[in-house]
């Protein structure tokens, strides 16, 4: 249930944040069109493409840094483990000569290394089951935008059926006190 109503609260908060980004589009930037509904028509379409605008510029500059680290860790990352074992083997070999036995340690240690090295890259299915689940949350996340664009674009009429909801719902005297 949580999963079929989760969009619609999302689309809900989303247009809840940029309602003032169209109220300013509304008010400000287009308060010289005559037309009331074609200036919020046109103050919700500003909004929506300042929003993907603002979201295209953080990917254009954040995508290809992630893949770029991504990769150059899983290409370094048998060299980082290397680089941890000598220095493991090192402390074991400092712990020795001030008689401390620390070989447990170390073993166990490169062992996980080893493991962690040997099973990075057949867990295909961890990547295959994370890649859906990510393609899940952004279509979840579009639908949610698609969402949000609607309530901004019919936000009076939505208020004025929720206004009309509650007071059916509610007694009179807590209505009275109510905002919607």
């Amino acid at each position: 249930f949580l999963a079929l109503i989760s969009p619609i609260l999302s689309g809900i908060v989303i247009a809840y944040v940029l309602n003032p980004i169209m109220l300013f589009y509304e008010r400000k930037v287009l308060h010289k069109v005559k037309g009331p509904t074609i200036r919020h028509s046109l103050a919700v379409l500003l909004t929506v493409i300042s929003v993907i605008l603002a979201i295209v510029i953080l990917m254009v500059a954040l995508i290809p840094q992630i893949v770029s680290s991504v990769v150059t860790f899983i290409e370094n990352f048998e060299s980082y483990a290397n680089t941890s074992q000598s220095l493991f083997d090192n402390l074991a070999m400092l712990a020795s000569n001030y008689n401390f036995d620390i070989s447990n340690v170390t073993e166990s240690i490169n062992k996980m290394l080893n493991n962690l090295s040997a099973n990075l890259t057949t867990h295909v299915s961890t990547v295959i089951n994370t890649s859906y689940n990510i393609g899940i949350s952004v279509f979840n996340a579009v639908i949610s935008f698609i969402l949000a664009i609607y309530y901004l674009s019919d936000k009076e009429r939505l208020l004025s059926g929720c206004k009309q909801l509650f007071k059916v719902v509610l007694r009179e005297k807590k209505y009275k006190n109510f905002r919607c």
